[in-house]
This record gives C-alpha cells, sequence and structure tokens, in this order.
C-alpha cells in the first residue's frame, strides 16, 4: 500500500513539474527506475506499471503544454529523428525472420518508448516557451545529486564481497551512469563559473559526486568520464585546468578511499573494491563480456544479412552481449549495425562541432556511447539518445536562432 501512495505521489509530481518546469519533468521521468530499486520492486507488473504511468502522465502533460496551451504546430525531429526512425524500421524488418517474433516485438517496443522516445521529448521540452539547455542541464544534476544522496544515506552494496554503491538490490551500474553524468554536468558549470559563490557550490557538488561514483566501483563509467572529460577540457581549451586535473587525480586516489572507508565504515569492503577498480585483470564479469563479444561474433558469421531477430542473442548465450554494435551485428545483421553507425556517427559529428553549451552535451553523449561498448543492452542506453536529442536540438537552435536568443546564453554560473 505505502508503494502505490509513493508511486502515485511520484506521477503527480511528474505531472506538476512537467506543466511547470518541463526540464525537471524530463530529468524525473528519465529516473523513475530509481523510484521502482527504492521501493524493492525489481520486476514484475508493479515495475512495469510505474515506469510505464510515470512516461504516459509526462507525455501527456508534455503534449497538451506544447500543442495546446503554447499553440504549437509541429514536433522538431531533425536529422537524427530520421535516423532514429529508419533503425527501427530496420529492426522491424530484420526481426521478421528472427527466432522469436514476440521477443523481438518486446525488446522493439521496449526501445521506441523507454530510449528512442527520450530522444524525440527532450527536443519538445527544449522547444517549449521558457526552456533552454542550461535549464535541462541544471535539472538533471540536481536530479543526480538527490538520488546520489539518498543511495549514500541508504547504503546498500550490489556486491557482498566489496563496496558496489547501488540502491535497492539492482545493479550499481545504472546509479553510476546517473552520478558520473551529473557530476560531468557540475564541471562543466565550475569550469565556467565566474562568480565565487557559484564556484564554491559546483566545486563541493562536483567532489561530493566523485566521492560517491566512487562508491558506485564501476569501471565503465570511470573510463568513459575520463574520456569525457578530456573531450570537454580540450574543446573548452582548459588545458591548464586539465594538468591540474591531473594532479589532482593523483592526490584524491591515495585519498578517496580512506574517506570512503571512513564513511562506509568497513574498510576491507572499500580498499578492495578500490583496488579491484584499478586492477588491469579480469574478473568474472570482464570474462563474460569477452565470451559475450566472441559469441555475438560467431552468431554473425552464420547470419550475416539479417541477424536473429532483435532480443535473441540470449537464446545462444547469455541475455545481451554488453556491447550495442555487437548486439545490432548478431541480432539485426550488416543492416542492423549499418543504421546504428550512421545514428551514432552523426551524434559524433555534432559532438565534436559542438560549441558553448553545446560541449558539455555532445560530452554526455560521448559518455554514453564509451559505456555502450562494454555494458547493458541498447534500449537501457535512454540516456545516450536523450542527450543526443538535446545536442541536435541545440545545435540547430545554433544556427537558425541570433544570438540573443535567451537558449544561446553560455553558461554564466
Amino acid at each position: 500500500m505505502m508503494a502505490v501512495l509513493v508511486a502515485f505521489l511520484y506521477i503527480l509530481l511528474i505531472s506538476y513539474t512537467t506543466y511547470k518546469k518541463p526540464t525537471l519533468g524530463i530529468c524525473l521521468v528519465i529516473n523513475s527506475f530509481f523510484l521502482n530499486s527504492a521501493l524493492g520492486l525489481s520486476g514484475g507488473m508493479p515495475f512495469i506499471l510505474i515506469g510505464a504511468i510515470s512516461l504516459l502522465a509526462f507525455a501527456v502533460m508534455l503534449l497538451a503544454k506544447f500543442f495546446v496551451l503554447e499553440g504549437n504546430k509541429s514536433i522538431p525531429l531533425g536529422i537524427d529523428g530520421i535516423l532514429g526512425f529508419l533503425l527501427v524500421m530496420i529492426l522491424i524488418a530484420t526481426s521478421i525472420f528472427g527466432e522469436n517474433l514476440t521477443v523481438s516485438i518486446t525488446i522493439i517496443l521496449r526501445f521506441l518508448l523507454l530510449c528512442l522516445s527520450y530522444g524525440i521529448m527532450v527536443k519538445i521540452v527544449l522547444a517549449s516557451r521558457g526552456a533552454d539547455i542550461q535549464d535541462l542541464l541544471h535539472s538533471y544534476m540536481f536530479v543526480g545529486v538527490v538520488i546520489a544522496l539518498f543511495a549514500l544515506i541508504k547504503g546498500d552494496s550490489s556486491s557482498e564481497y566489496f563496496m558496489r554503491l547501488a540502491i535497492g538490490s539492482e545493479s550499481s551500474i545504472p546509479l553510476s551512469l546517473l552520478v558520473a553524468q551529473s557530476m560531468l554536468i557540475s564541471l562543466y558549470f565550475l569550469l565556467l563559473s565566474e562568480r565565487k559563490s557559484m564556484f564554491m557550490i559546483y566545486a563541493g557538488t562536483f567532489v561530493l559526486l566523485l566521492y560517491i561514483l566512487f562508491l558506485t566501483n564501476t569501471r565503465s563509467t570511470i573510463l568513459a568520464s575520463i574520456i569525457s572529460i578530456v573531450f570537454m577540457m580540450v574543446k573548452l581549451k582548459k588545458y591548464k585546468s586539465l594538468s591540474l586535473g591531473v594532479m589532482l587525480s593523483m592526490v584524491l586516489l591515495t585519498v578517496i578511499p580512506s574517506l570512503a572507508a571512513v564513511g562506509v565504515g568497513d574498510f576491507d569492503r572499500v580498499t578492495s573494491g578500490f583496488f579491484r577498480l584499478l586492477s588491469g585483470g579480469f574478473g568474472e564479469s570482464e570474462t563474460d563480456r569477452v565470451l559475450a563479444w566472441s559469441a555475438a561474433l560467431d552468431i554473425f558469421t552464420h547470419n550475416a544479412f539479417l541477424g536473429v531477430g532483435s532480443g535473441n542473442f540470449g537464446q545462444y548465450y547469455i541475455v545481451y552481449p554488453h556491447n550495442i554494435y555487437l548486439e545490432l551485428l548478431s541480432e539485426n545483421g550488416i543492416l542492423g549495425f549499418l543504421g546504428l553507425l550512421a545514428y551514432t556517427l552523426y551524434g559524433m559529428y555534432l559532438s565534436f562541432g559542438a560549441r558553448s553549451q553545446g560541449v558539455i552535451v555532445g560530452a554526455l553523449f560521448l559518455f554514453s556511447l564509451v559505456v555502450s561498448q562494454v555494458s547493458l543492452t541498447l534500449w537501457m542506453h535512454k540516456s545516450m539518445f536523450f542527450w543526443f536529442g538535446a545536442l541536435a536540438y541545440y545545435t540547430y537552435t545554433q544556427k537558425h536562432f541570433t544570438s540573443n536568443d535567451n537558449s544561446l546564453k553560455p553558461a554564466e554560473g
């Protein structure tokens, strides 16, 4: 009963914030997974209903606000929207001849509704009156900080052998993804902040999120964060900050484990997790991934053109190969691979050509793309499509509107 009440209140919160502040509304709904985790729902109908109803409530309120209240006539799709639509068509066409059509339809619907849709909805949000990219970034960071603090206070771990901070009994990976992205946003505003008060706020937020990111103990997000930070600092020409960051990182590598051990109260679990993070050796999960990649290539060699159908990799090996390119190569053949490659290459093109606040959005897209090479399955990488949609819309406004437009103002901290 309590879970139902909390879920109902959360859906009301999403509906209200979408009407008043759509940038916050979409950040709440894209992270509704954590509410399920906090309530102890790890699957089944309640898990699905909370996510589906939250998304539906958000979509209805957003579209009503966008079309009815603001009088807009069309949805901004763009090249990324067209490429996304073509990718869905390829997934459907190749899955018709797959191993299990029912499984394929389920996976494609998940991809369309729980992943690709965010790339479209975020553009509607940014096109709404009073919304801009800076507001979206702050909203995402705010939600990330709140969820990260909740996880820190609750102190759950997805491993009994070493500390891997999570919420409930779920994997630590989703939390690590959210914390890392929020940390990148705080670092961006920290680098460009000119007012001392805001500098201190962003600095404190960055350190807190870095600390919590360490506790999630996830290699893929650490690696993706480093790549994104280097990309961001080079684009912003913050070479001195980059050098300082390298030296500071060396200090943090010696200090954070001790601080984390004190905070968690279990020195052995924290330090063993820390050394696992730095170790170049393979554990069970890394070995499973390498075997899954090999299996994906083997499936592709026998089903090169159409693949075995979306979601059917599990018929041959584990649930998914933990690499989105190999996933589509094996499940949707060369057609699916080329469709995804075209989509992500366009995202990379926009990222490397980004200016002003587009730099951090491009960095967040690249972060998600790097993680997708070693973790989870395609429909779970909603943040990649989310940030791609935001980047595409922001790039469009940069080219077609004057610099006096409010949405184009550079970050002032």
